[in-house]
């Protein structure tokens, strides 16, 4: 068996209060295979378009996550950004010990990416979650002026969300065994993201 190094990272939304997950991830994965593990150990259903932020002003680069479809790919391409699909993570996280996962470009969730330790000998070739805490907000809610909104709002949709959210608990193994076939969990959002762009197009 062969054994690669592995990555033990703190994944951070900014929101109040705080909603982490401790992740390990195997060293020779692309950003794009990061950025699939961000969004299944969160909870995100991820049929958003996403991206990486790395670095700050001038020397800062972002790399975003493009459908494989040729035809969305030539309608979500923007010039001067770098393909997630091509990078490996770790020509990058030998020099960045920090940097931000933004989901979803309308409702603008900011995750930061904390290496917390290498790992020598990763023995998985699939990231798990080894820790966290709280729930991922709702797809959809407004980004987090909505989500304050309905967390804490005084309105009959707000309450029945923390209703929801008192019965509808974060589900560490059941997470882990989407990690596990993490090649399954592409194909299906894949094909939920082609399902909900033609279903705008028309």
């Amino acid at each position: 068996m062969i054994l690669v190094k592995g990555y033990q990272i703190k994944v951070t939304l900014d929101v109040h209060p705080r909603i982490w997950r401790r992740v390990q991830i195997p060293s020779n994965i692309t950003f794009r295979e990061l950025a699939l593990i961000l969004n299944t150990a969160m909870g995100w259903e991820g049929y958003h378009l996403s991206g990486f932020r790395i670095g700050k002003n001038e020397d800062c680069i972002f790399i975003e996550n493009y459908p494989d479809d040729k035809e969305l790919k030539k309608e979500y391409k923007a010039d001067g950004v770098l393909n997630s699909k091509k990078l490996k993570i770790d020509e990058y996280f030998a020099e960045h010990k920090k940097f931000m996962y933004i989901y979803d470009f309308g409702d603008n969730w900011h995750h930061e990416i904390l290496l917390e330790k290498v790992l020598d000998y990763y023995r998985n070739k699939y990231a798990q979650v080894v820790t966290y805490r709280g729930n991922c907000p709702p797809e959809d809610c407004g980004g987090f002026d909505g989500y304050y909104q309905l967390m804490y709002g005084d309105s009959e949709e707000a309450e029945k969300m923390r209703q929801y959210y008192e019965i509808i608990k974060y589900d560490k193994a059941e997470t882990n065994k989407w990690l596990k076939n993490l090649r399954e969990t592409e194909k299906m959002v894949e094909e939920m993201i082609r399902g909900r762009i033609l279903c705008f197009s028309f």
